[in-house]
């Protein structure tokens, strides 16, 4: 969950525009946002291997 800045609930219209905008700015390629929680997991998973429950912490999607 993102927040704005005020900390009300961030609609994913605008975390995609600002996510394509600062994409944009960098001047980077387009990644699927959804893409960079995948390699968040595995660069978390070799750095940190030894905490416990990681991986199975990582596979999960919990929700509120």
């Amino acid at each position: 969950m993102f927040c704005n800045e005020v900390g009300e609930h961030l609609h994913a219209w605008a975390l995609r525009r600002r996510y394509d905008a600062a994409l944009e700015r960098a001047e980077l390629r387009r990644v699927r946002f959804h893409d960079l929680r995948h390699c968040f997991g595995s660069v978390a998973v070799r750095a940190f291997p030894r905490i416990p429950n990681g991986r199975r912490q990582l596979s999960a999607t919990h929700r509120a």
